[in-house]
């Protein structure tokens, strides 16, 4: 038998097909059949249609399904393997990529985290750290200096939490929407270990503290336990891919799941925050900006929030929101 072969049944192989699935109770698309043949519902209404070929693993399938083992007399034997069309270059795939807005600092945690990917050839790393440090805009600055090359990228975020066989087949059908696999959560993963080795894809999982909230830190919660499987065959398996996956440091130790290279990421550094500041109109005067930094420990999303209420109340004049901020604290005090 050759791997990836594709065949189509003959006139009497459908008849065939069509006379033992009616003894089992079985629809042509039910997914009773679906399941017992390990294929999906798409690849039988191709195998009834005739139109398009399947792949023979999936044809031998269906025919054991049924409960023969002579599938080789079922092959549609008019079909000249020489004269099947070659396939074309798959296209370069670039799904669920945000928009970047403005990027400030970072520049040595790029080129670190670049050189894991491009050169050490880095199957997993997960970018750790607190909320609002900008987790999601390093990983979509990095996505923005890596993926040219990349066959395929593809962003995926696990805030809506969803079932892995779901987000496996959602994978699958974004890089090779012809050829939909099982839904058996094993033959899901093998798949996609299968397709990060064929092609050369980043993966991004954004948000991967969504699935977790265990009982200890970095435990899955209880109805996602199945991602911890997925997890450790992406680090545990040769492949030609990377994966990067964001999540808060307090719910995601990796050091402890040991399957990922951990980046921990702090605050922006004095003159990148500064700048982030200066971007949104305030009046920096350096020392009260520094402290503004130091106060909030670089953390963009909260620079960002000050800077708008700085800018609403206080005419944009940090030093002016410094000295009233102190003055309500000694009060207070």
């Amino acid at each position: 038998m050759a791997i990836g072969r594709k065949v189509r049944a003959s006139e009497a192989g459908i008849q065939k097909a069509d006379e033992l699935r009616i003894k089992r109770g079985w629809n042509r698309k039910s997914p009773a059949f679906a399941l017992a043949s390990d294929t999906s519902e798409s690849t039988l209404g191709r195998f009834w249609g005739r139109k398009d070929l399947i792949r023979i693993e999936n044809f031998i399938n269906i025919y054991k399904a049924l409960g023969t083992d002579d599938w080789e007399q079922y092959v549609d034997q008019s079909i000249d393997p020489s004269t099947e069309p070659t396939p074309e270059p798959l296209e370069r795939i670039v799904d669920g990529v945000p928009k970047l807005g403005a990027f400030y600092g970072r520049d040595r945690e790029l080129e670190t985290l670049s050189q894991s990917i491009l050169e050490h050839k880095v199957q997993v790393i997960g970018l750790l750290g607190m909320g609002g440090i900008g987790k999601t805009a390093l990983a979509a600055k990095l996505v923005q200096r890596v993926q040219d090359q990349f066959d395929a990228v593809i962003w995926r975020s696990l805030r809506g939490t969803p079932p892995l066989s779901d987000f496996l087949i959602d994978l699958l059908e974004t890089l090779s929407p012809d050829a939909v696999p099982a839904s058996n959560r094993h033959r899901l993963i093998d798949e996609l270990i299968g397709r990060l080795t064929q092609q050369r894809v980043l993966l991004v999982f954004d948000s991967w503290q969504s699935i977790l909230g265990g009982e200890s830190s970095g435990a899955y919660r209880p109805e996602y336990q199945d991602y911890s499987e997925l997890l450790g065959q992406l680090w545990q398996q040769t492949h030609r891919s990377c994966v990067i996956l964001t999540s808060r440091e307090k719910q995601a130790d990796f050091t402890i799941i040991g399957t990922a290279q951990p980046h921990k990421m702090v605050g922006l550094d004095v003159n990148a925050a500064s700048q982030l500041l200066c971007s949104k109109g305030l009046i920096c005067e350096q020392r009260h900006s520094n402290d503004l930094v130091n106060l909030y420990r670089g953390n963009p999303l909260a620079l960002q929030l000050i800077a708008s209420m700085i800018r609403d109340h206080f005419g944009g004049d940090i030093s002016v929101f410094c000295v009233k901020a102190l003055y309500l604290l000694m009060n207070y005090l």
